[in-house]
């Protein structure tokens, strides 16, 4: 069941660095508007949510090749959870 999880992380960090705005706002309401199902589930299968949201954070302020690099990262971070 983790690795279901895991993959809906992965695909929703990757709509972070979308072309589509309305895909990469879906993907910051579910890592920062949606959170108590987010931060449920994270604790379910303990995963550090403070650090993702966090991460989402850095995320949403930047554009460009440095957006890209920190989703990569992100994305790595995540896949350490399986």
């Amino acid at each position: 069941m983790i690795e279901l999880f895991v993959a809906i992380l992965n695909r929703s960090a990757k709509d972070l660095d979308s072309d589509s705005a309305d895909l990469r706002a879906q993907s910051l309401d579910y890592f920062l508007l949606d959170n108590e199902a987010f931060i449920k589930s994270c604790k379910d299968f303990a995963i550090d949510s403070d650090f993702i949201m966090e991460e989402v954070k850095k995320i949403a302020e930047e554009k460009g090749f440095r957006r890209k690099k920190l989703v990569e990262n992100l994305i790595i971070k995540i896949r350490e959870y399986l």
